[in-house]
């Protein structure tokens, strides 16, 4: 698969390894915790972006941009591991793999 931005190729490779090379996979998180949740989050093993994606009362949502990890831990399982070391509460933690639209926006961008 190629992926053109601008008459030059920014992508040349499998439709699997595009997804995997860029932004590795989202996982979705809805926690209830004390201190900087954000700050935190981005300290967690594999995350390399957080957004905040609503709040509901104490809980809040984010999505999390993760690179895939050589520990041969999934990345929820990663997220898990870190937010109950910090003793908060999980509402939602899931993973969601990264679409090729998802994969061409990310080329894209200007």
């Amino acid at each position: 698969m190629l992926i053109i931005n601008k008459g030059k190729i920014v992508a040349d490779d499998t439709p699997g390894a595009l997804e995997q090379k860029n932004e590795g996979a989202l996982t979705l998180l809805t926690v209830r915790g004390d201190g900087d949740i954000i700050a935190a989050l981005k300290s967690f093993p594999g995350v390399t972006k957080v957004r905040a994606t609503g709040k509901d009362g104490a809980w809040q949502s984010f999505e999390l941009s993760m690179s895939v990890g050589a520990d041969g831990l999934d990345n929820a399982e990663r997220v898990f591991d870190a937010v109950v070391e910090r003793g908060w509460k999980i509402a939602e933690l899931r993973s969601e793999r990264v679409r090729l639209e998802d994969v061409f926006a990310h080329l894209t961008r200007s």
